[in-house]
């Protein structure tokens, strides 16, 4: 009777260990998830800054741009050469906007990003990357259109824009 005795307080010994194994498996499970979370959570926050000074920058070379129209159409108005080069740079500029993502991304990589435990979030922020890659992509490709084509190239033959006064 001793031997059983002894035994089952070996295996509640083993299922108690178990227990507080699992429990703080599940405690920093949770600890990652709110650290995932928190870290996210800034990253967005940084990216909204990101969009609001894009956005500002797009809105002021429209201002500019609608002023330029105004100018060209504008008989009485003589506009010198660096005043054209100055305005119509607007033209020719693409606003990179670069959203934070690199808590994701890390989370991606590790696999820790289901510890969200929400599959739509997590759909969604994939969803959010690859548009961003696009739109990288569209960011490059007009870049490259722009320096090694286009007004470039008008420049690099005449020297300089100087000779439409």
């Amino acid at each position: 009777m001793y031997a059983v005795g002894e035994i089952m307080l070996i295996m509640v010994g083993i299922l108690l260990a178990l227990q507080v194994q699992t429990w703080n498996q599940n405690r920093l499970l949770e600890q990652d998830r709110r650290e995932l979370i928190k870290n996210l959570k800034a990253d967005f926050s940084e990216t909204r800054g990101y969009l609001i000074e894009a956005l500002y920058r797009e809105q002021e070379g429209i201002d500019v741009m609608s002023r330029f129209l105004l100018e060209v159409v504008d008989d009485e108005k003589a506009l010198s050469a660096n005043e054209i080069g100055t305005m119509s740079k607007h033209f020719f500029r693409a606003n990179r906007f670069a959203p934070r993502l690199v808590t994701y991304r890390q989370a991606s990589l590790s696999g820790s990003i289901q510890l969200l435990r929400n599959n739509d979030l997590v759909e969604l922020l994939h969803r959010f990357e690859v548009a961003n890659g696009s739109q990288s992509v569209v960011y490059d490709l007009f870049r490259q259109e722009f320096v090694g084509g286009g007004p470039m190239e008008i420049r690099r033959r005449l020297g300089s824009l100087g000779g439409f006064r």
